[in-house]
């Protein structure tokens, strides 16, 4: 899978997760923990570009202090 590729899910799963949010549906809904998972599998796919904050220009993975 490409970073671009990878950005794309991302970006989409996020989105997925701001109108479960704004809509008022997030007690306990499993889809937003199925979500992170998704987001945690595509981060460990991802070749991690970090901008100048410290996080991936593809999947917002914060870089961890070494």
């Amino acid at each position: 899978m490409t970073p671009q590729e990878i950005k794309t899910q991302v970006d989409a799963l996020y989105d997925e997760i701001d109108i479960a949010l704004h809509k008022g549906i997030f007690v306990l809904n499993p889809r937003i923990a199925e979500i992170y998972d998704e987001i945690e599998k595509l981060e460990k796919q991802c070749k991690h570009e970090y901008d100048k904050y410290d996080q991936c220009i593809y999947c917002y993975h914060v870089k961890e202090e070494e």
